[in-house]
């Protein structure tokens, strides 16, 4: 599987929860962008009001984190 050996990266998504919410942003920890997309539709994000299925941005982890992890956008990475 892609990614053994190396640390999984932080995938930064955004999402709106209704028509006047402010955008929200979150990290998945994944090592690949198709797996961090899977984890962002499974935990429900896609049923926001509005959503990307493109993340914003893309960070190397320096913290520990387990794969799936779901971070807030001030979190230590």
């Amino acid at each position: 599987m892609a990614g053994y050996g190396l640390p999984p990266k932080a995938f930064m998504f955004w999402y709106i929860c209704n028509e006047n919410g402010p955008t929200e942003y979150i990290y998945i920890i994944a090592f690949t962008e198709k797996q961090a997309r899977f984890f962002y539709i499974k935990n429900g994000y896609t049923h926001m009001y509005d959503y990307s299925l493109d993340p914003v941005r893309v960070v190397k982890t320096t913290k520990r984190h387990e794969l799936g992890d779901i971070l807030g956008q001030y979190a230590v990475l």
